[in-house]
């Protein structure tokens, strides 16, 4: 993998290499905001699918609506079955319900706010929004992106919902989320 990196890296500019000792997913990820220097943000897993559009077309909305965050519809997708499982969490049905094609921030949503995923990858950030309000993902926890999602949220003023699937989520049994130890109860 490190080959193939350093491959694309060589071919193109925008790429860098960054190779660390794991030291898990909030090193890794705080790292990589560290070094970004782009407008905006996105966070994904490496096993997980983007749709080619995606960061296409919430850079579109993030711009023309001068947004703190694009928020987006993922989906559960089991590869060793071939099959989607649509889930309420990642569908976010009811904020959509509520939102309709407005901007909004946390308080047109609080009674809402756990039917809103938590997870990074489903949303676009405005880079300078992360970087103004000191938004990191505390290290050594298992659910980092529970703290990271919560300071986002009640920090931004201005948020839109693009009611469109644009992200799956490979799911599989053996997921550090599915596998707890005693840094669950944190």
């Amino acid at each position: 993998s490190l080959d193939i990196l350093n491959e694309y890296a060589a071919k193109d500019p925008r790429i860098t290499v960054v190779s660390q000792e794991n030291g898990g997913h909030a090193v890794a990820t705080n790292r990589g905001i560290d070094m970004a220097t782009g407008e905006y943000l996105f966070l994904m897993d490496s096993d997980d699918i983007l749709e080619l559009n995606a960061l296409e077309d919430t850079y579109n909305i993030a711009t023309q609506k001068d947004v703190d965050f694009v928020l987006f519809k993922a989906i559960n997708y089991d590869d060793e079955q071939d099959k989607y499982y649509e889930a309420e969490n990642y569908s976010m049905n009811m904020v959509a319900h509520r939102v309709k094609d407005q901007i909004f921030s946390y308080e047109d949503v609080k009674d809402l706010i756990f039917k809103i995923t938590v997870t990074p990858w489903s949303k676009l950030y405005n880079r300078k929004f992360i970087e103004d309000n000191h938004i990191r993902f505390p290290e050594g926890l298992v659910f980092d992106d529970n703290v990271f999602f919560w300071k986002v949220l009640f920090s931004a003023k201005r948020i839109y919902f693009h009611p469109e699937f644009l992200f799956k989520r490979r799911w599989y049994a053996t997921s550090s989320t599915t596998a707890g130890d005693r840094r669950f109860i944190d």
